[in-house]
């Protein structure tokens, strides 16, 4: 046992470590140096990898790694989202790298006469803006997909251990991360570079921080950095603040812009109709898009893979039912996910089967359940009045797909089947498809599937009804 805790310490290494949101809160409340070193230690690599791609210098990289905790040290208490530190860091890194870097140049420009000091001080590189390129990607992606790229490819944390500092299903990871870096891949080739220039991200995770480098970041913690990176780290936050304001500006320009455009198109535009865009799915801005889950019956009546989909992008595919109980289960946990689930059922599908995906998601916490038809393929409907001899009833009550029916006999009414429904009056038309789901004395309750837009059934219809199978 005494050998195998050192490998389980190694398989699993932040598993007893404190989460950033925790090692933040004690050095903002308590001062507590021990927890921004241990900050400092863990993203360390990553904030010197995104320096050294940028600069070309070691010597500015160190400083730039210094002006990142500086600026770490003085915003810790104004951050909103302290378990996303890794995606803040890589952030910052970029911008106070991008104004060094800047603000280097115009330096070698001023000092025309030093050209070959410089050159020869430079290290050599086949292609060295590929590195900025790269961050500056992985900034442009969402946060959801550009949290796992940097645990992953630029932290060299495994899947499991990223899932469980972002609180959320390794699945749901896999598939965001997949999706990241697929984006990543084809931008880079709109740029003209070769997907393989990705490896390099990995390069930061293998990266040695020198005892110097921590040590110097370490100091900053204590109000001792020197005055160099503190006018460096001063000129970084003067540059966020002005670009701040010129975001405010420009924000309230257009607002300005839209406010007299839509005054001036009131005054000359008249009384007319106004469009309403709705947002795509049903969903309102900002609210979480619902849980979609695809079930099908495959060969022989047999539950066919579950398609699980969550938000536009992600795509799960589940093949029984026990494992789909485990997945929602660990979706459950999501804070972040939503706790509505939409279950498309196919035509083809049995009952018995919905029934047990039901009871799955109701097993693993989910409240907010809506069953949902999908739409078959436009076929050829059957005449508008139906044969001789078949059932006649009322609709009694409609709710969403499901309808019950009161029949004046329930001979041959049977769970599983599936009935012609036809209006009676006061125009004979056909309506659609009933698959029974429940079948009690001298009613039926089921599935409804329009056969159009215009075929819709209400409380109160004489219908009669056909067992086509």
């Amino acid at each position: 046992m005494n050998r195998l805790l050192p490998l389980l310490r190694q398989l699993v290494p932040d598993l007893d470590a404190p989460g950033d949101a925790e090692l933040l809160t004690r050095f903002v409340r308590h001062c507590d140096q021990e927890a921004f070193a241990t900050l400092v230690r863990r993203h360390g690599a990553l904030v010197r990898g995104v320096c050294q791609r940028w600069l070309r210098h070691d010597a500015d990289a160190d400083d730039a790694f210094q002006v990142v905790f500086i600026i770490l040290a003085r915003k810790a208490h104004s951050l909103t989202h302290p378990e996303r530190l890794a995606s803040w860091l890589h952030g910052v890194s970029v911008r106070t790298a991008r104004f060094i870097r800047t603000r280097t140049a115009r330096r070698r420009q001023r000092e025309t006469t030093l050209s070959l000091h410089w050159a020869s001080d430079e290290r050599e590189s086949s292609d060295p803006d590929l590195g900025p390129l790269l961050d500056e990607e992985v900034a442009r992606l969402a946060e959801k997909y550009r949290l796992p790229v940097i645990l992953c490819h630029m932290q060299g944390l495994t899947r499991r251990q990223a899932a469980l500092r972002l609180g959320c299903p390794e699945g749901t990871l896999s598939a965001r991360l997949a999706r990241a870096m697929t984006k990543l891949r084809r931008r880079l080739l709109q740029r003209g570079i070769a997907p393989v220039a990705l490896a390099g991200l990995a390069a930061t995770a293998e990266a040695s921080l020198p005892r110097s480098v921590v040590s110097a970041a370490l100091r900053v913690a204590e109000g001792s950095a020197t005055q160099s990176v503190s006018h460096l780290a001063q000129g970084v936050l003067q540059m966020w603040t002005v670009q701040r304001v010129f975001r405010l500006t420009a924000t309230f320009a257009i607002v300005f812009g839209l406010l007299v455009g839509g005054l001036a198109l009131g005054q000359f535009g008249g009384n007319g109709p106004v469009a309403r865009a709705e947002t795509p799915g049903g969903a309102a801005k900002g609210e979480v898009a619902p849980i979609r889950l695809m079930v099908k019956t495959g060969e022989k009546g047999a539950l066919a893979p579950i398609e699980i989909r969550e938000g536009k992008d992600d795509l799960v595919t589940v093949n029984s039912v026990e494992t789909l109980t485990r997945y929602l289960k660990r979706v459950r946990a999501d804070k972040t996910a939503s706790d509505t689930l939409v279950i498309q059922v196919s035509s083809e599908a049995t009952w018995a089967t919905v029934k047990s995906v039901v009871d799955a998601c109701e097993g693993a916490g989910f409240t907010t359940i809506r069953l949902k038809a999908t739409p078959e393929k436009p076929v050829k409907p059957p005449p508008s009045t139906p044969a001789k001899n078949d059932l006649t009833g009322k609709v009694t009550s409609v709710a969403d797909n499901l309808a019950v029916f009161s029949l004046g006999s329930d001979h041959g009414v049977e769970v599983g089947q599936v009935l012609q429904v036809y209006r009676t009056t006061p125009v004979a038309q056909y309506l659609g498809t009933l698959t029974i789901t429940r079948a009690e004395t001298h009613r039926a309750l089921g599935m409804f599937q329009p056969a159009g837009r215009n075929a819709s059934i209400q409380v109160g219809d004489t219908v009669d009804s056909k067992i086509v199978r």
